[in-house]
């Protein structure tokens, strides 16, 4: 991805850094979810850089719906699904979890992500 494209998406020195990251490390061909997607930004990196299915979660109706816009705008509405999180149920195994939310909420997360085997 080059600057130009993460500048265009992102809006915060957080999300730039996070596309960055995703540049560095592309999920080509892996399956990803976006965890408090926010306005998608990560997501639509992900669509970009090669990701072959992305799921887009949040829990704001007003953010599901402008992601959804946002997605379609940028031509990756085939590769995202967007959901709402009371609608994301059991969730299958994916290869990579990403998620620009402070620490103390993911930390709050783990247990509804990782499960012993």
């Amino acid at each position: 991805m080059t600057w130009t494209l993460a500048w265009h998406l992102a809006r915060t020195k957080r999300q730039i850094y996070a596309c960055n990251i995703l540049d560095q490390n592309p999920p080509k061909d892996l399956t990803v979810i976006d965890y408090s997607t926010g306005t998608g930004v990560l997501a639509i990196a992900a669509a970009k850089l090669g990701a072959k299915e992305i799921i887009a979660i949040d829990n704001d109706p007003r953010t599901v719906l402008a992601t959804t816009n946002k997605i379609q705008t940028n031509y990756v509405d085939s590769k995202i699904i967007v959901l709402h999180s009371d609608e994301e149920g059991e969730l299958n195994q994916v290869d990579l979890l990403i998620a620009n939310i402070l620490a103390n909420s993911l930390v709050g997360l783990c247990e509804h992500f990782f499960q012993a085997n």
